[in-house]
């Protein structure tokens, strides 16, 4: 692990290049998530209902993103992130992790339980 992690603010540039490294074939990461965006799944398409839930918020109490756990039938857990994103069909949550180049990696995000 990096123990010289910089969570210092982003710069306007920062954000930009940050926003552009976010978008992928859907579209791009949104975060924070705004008020009035659809409410995250309660449950995994695939893994059914979740057992845990860590929800990640910046310094001003915004929700970032959120991290589900699953336990699996063989007794193995599964941690997965769940993040929202807009697209040309609007906001949807994802099953996908923050790109590393995004501010919420760098902001310092604090968990806090849901």
């Amino acid at each position: 692990m990096n123990s010289r992690l910089d969570l210092s603010p982003l710069s306007a540039s920062e954000r930009v290049a940050a926003t552009d490294a976010s978008r992928d074939d859907w579209g791009a990461l949104v975060t924070p998530v705004p008020a009035g965006s659809p409410a995250p799944p309660s449950s995994h398409f695939k893994l059914a209902q979740a057992t845990g839930r860590w929800t990640y918020h910046d310094a001003s109490g915004d929700t970032l993103y959120c991290v589900f756990r699953f336990d699996l039938p063989n007794g193995r857990k599964e941690f997965l992130p769940l993040t929202l994103w807009r697209g040309a069909m609007g906001l949807r949550w994802r099953w996908k992790g923050v790109p590393d180049a995004s501010p919420a990696l760098r902001s310092g995000a604090a968990c806090r339980p849901p």
